[in-house]
């Protein structure tokens, strides 16, 4: 049943080839190069917490953190391409992981976490008129995740008898909730280039939330990311293949 929605998908496709030059099927799959996470207040107390954060010194901010390889994507993937210019959406599921440290009044540590579904849908250019050329990328993501953060190592873990926690206390969790993150859908914009590689589309994407500040965060949090796209459904190679046929 699959294989015939997907045959009558394409031969609909085909029929259309006059407006769409050619179409693709595949995957998405990639990577947080770095992160980037700010946060530009002096102090900051959390509501569920009667912990107050200060920062290392005057005028450095709460947080100023570049966290590598910190997340993974992978989803789908499909494009319309019409001479030089591409359609892309890119449907999604990701995870992030960063440990951020505070060093006043006492040193803690917090993991931050999230995961999620975001739709990437963006416009591409190539360049120059050959197929494996460089193209830019301009368009826009929509996200809806979970978030979670609490302290460094968590819950439960003990060295020895004792919690393994500076002081021996628990400062509790979520304390950057409608700091950082509040769970809301959101959209980013997303930047960048990419060039073709044998069968694979590779890219440098820069992401970036957009209206944070009408949501009240008042963070700031973007990302550089490597992703790859590898197509294994194509009109291309359906036409190249009728064509020996009618021959």
């Amino acid at each position: 049943m699959t294989r015939a929605f997907y045959i009558s998908f394409f031969v609909l496709i085909l029929s259309t080839r006059s407006t769409a030059q050619e179409f693709n099927l595949g995957a998405v799959y990639g990577f947080n190069v770095i992160q980037k996470t700010t946060l530009d207040l002096p102090y900051y107390s959390p509501s569920n917490s009667y912990h107050t954060y200060i920062e290392s010194s005057p005028g450095a901010g709460l947080i100023n953190k570049t966290s590598p390889f910190n997340g993974l994507h992978v989803g789908g993937a499909v494009n319309f391409i019409y001479k030089r210019l591409g359609l892309y959406l890119e449907p999604q599921f990701y995870y992030q992981r960063s440990v951020i440290t505070f060093q006043n009044p006492v040193e803690i540590s917090r993991v931050f976490g999230k995961r999620g579904f975001r739709m990437p849908f963006y416009f591409t250019y190539k360049f120059f008129k050959k197929e494996r050329s460089i193209y830019s990328i301009l368009g826009l993501s929509l996200s809806k995740e979970k978030n979670w953060d609490f302290q460094d190592p968590g819950t439960g873990f003990y060295l020895g008898s004792d919690p393994i926690f500076d002081g021996n206390f628990d400062t509790g969790d979520d304390h950057f909730r409608d700091v950082l993150y509040n769970n809301q859908a959101y959209w980013n914009l997303v930047a960048g280039f990419g060039r073709k590689i044998g069968k694979v589309n590779a890219s440098v994407r820069y992401v970036i939330p957009m209206s944070r500040e009408k949501k009240g965060l008042s963070g700031d949090i973007w990302t550089l990311e490597m992703s790859f796209n590898f197509f294994f459904l194509s009109t291309r190679e359906i036409n190249k293949k009728h064509h020996l046929y009618a021959e």
